[in-house]
């Protein structure tokens, strides 16, 4: 028997608040705005990952509104898929989002 290893967003609205990120637009085709900790002085992390769990790209010290304009690391244009956004503080995950990205080849 095979194991299965849960992958995604975690979406129980009983653990945490999906209304602390807001992504958008989504699905998305130039830019992706990134809303997250409106109010808060403590700096967090945004995090973007592909389906395969390899980091694309990392905003450091954030306070509020990220524009990604769909580059990886290297400023090349990333590729259609789902990628998946996390805001991190000291380490932890502390708000997960998902984004589908469809670019015209």
């Amino acid at each position: 028997t095979a194991t299965q290893v849960p992958v995604g967003v975690h979406e129980d609205t009983g653990k945490w608040d999906r209304k602390a990120i807001s992504v958008y637009p989504n699905p998305a085709f130039r830019n992706v705005n990134i809303l997250f900790g409106v109010g808060q002085t403590e700096p967090f992390t945004i995090c973007i990952y592909d389906v395969s769990g390899r980091e694309v790209k990392r905003f450091e010290g954030r306070t509020g509104k990220t524009v990604w304009n769909l580059t990886n690391k290297n400023d090349r244009k990333i590729g259609t898929g789902v990628y998946f956004i996390h805001c991190e503080r000291n380490d932890k995950i502390i708000a997960t989002s998902k984004v589908l990205v469809l670019l015209a080849i």
